[in-house]
């Protein structure tokens, strides 16, 4: 299975969104497809994030009326077992180990998603350094280290908006030209608009309250909202925002509802679900 690969403007960004990520559940497989199309995904992770190699070539079927995934092959087995309300699954081994994931109806399928499984299988960052570089260097440098490289075969470009229309539309054509020639890989263009710290904003209610109809997107300057918040807090006039540091800091103490205020960050994690399901 290809990974997806996201390329940010600097590295205080991919800190940051590194944290967020993990906080995502991630779409592993859809109940209603296995026996079928997706017999391939379930094996994937079963082998890939919990370390079961025995599963490869292992017979899987469903019993207890579809209720049940049973995965069997010669002294090893296990079971995933959907509860009544089709809204949890458990993982059980036959050595006495459990995991557990969390379901969800969506149209006619039941997906399944998983908050714990090791990202870092999944994802595989490129970092620009800055917009400029970011431009002249996107496809070059980028996006053909993330595809022939890290095998990544889905591709994020995530940029800072900062208010300049001229900026953002030379990033639009840039990405539109080069979708059009590369047939072999999937690409999409997210403007965070501000710097990632207005995804940050909705962490605090009280700074919400500042942002135009708390849209965090609508603060012009998230980064000095912060500084000044943490100045008050910590009364300490002198205090000075890291994004290294306090940006790590921030996103690894909340939750993810809190980032989902930001439309931009709603949009991120809506491509990032699309790209995980195909």
């Amino acid at each position: 299975m290809n990974k997806i690969g996201i390329i940010v403007e600097g590295d205080s960004d991919e800190k940051i969104l590194r944290v967020i990520i993990n906080k995502l559940y991630l779409f592993i497989w859809n109940w209603n497809d296995v026996h079928g199309t997706d017999n391939e995904r379930l094996v994937f992770h079963l082998i890939n994030d919990l370390k079961k190699d025995w599963v490869k070539d292992a017979n899987i079927e469903k019993i207890d009326s579809g209720k049940t995934i049973k995965v069997t092959k010669d002294n090893n087995s296990l079971e995933l077992k959907l509860n009544e309300k089709e809204d949890k699954v458990i993982l059980t081994t036959n050595t006495g180990e459990t995991y557990e994931y969390f379901a969800k109806k969506e149209n006619d399928n039941l997906n399944i998603y998983d908050k714990l499984c090791k990202k870092e299988d999944y994802f595989r960052f490129s970092v620009a350094g800055g917009k400029t570089k970011l431009s002249g260097n996107l496809e070059k440098q980028h996006i053909n280290n993330l595809v022939r490289r890290q095998h990544c075969n889905k591709i994020i470009i995530l940029v800072d908006y900062d208010n300049s229309d001229k900026e953002s539309k030379k990033i639009e054509e840039r990405v539109e030209e080069i979708k059009k020639r590369r047939q072999d890989i999937f690409i999409e263009l997210c403007f965070a608009k501000q710097e990632i710290e207005s995804w940050l904003l909705g962490c605090y209610e009280e700074l919400l309250k500042k942002a135009k109809n708390e849209e965090p997107d609508n603060v012009k300057n998230p980064v000095a909202l912060l500084e000044n918040y943490e100045r008050e807090r910590r009364k300490n006039k002198n205090f000075k925002y890291s994004k290294k540091a306090d940006g790590k800091r921030i996103a690894g103490n909340n939750k993810l509802e809190h980032f989902e205020y930001s439309a931009s960050f709603r949009n991120f994690k809506e491509i990032l679900q699309k790209f995980n399901k195909s």
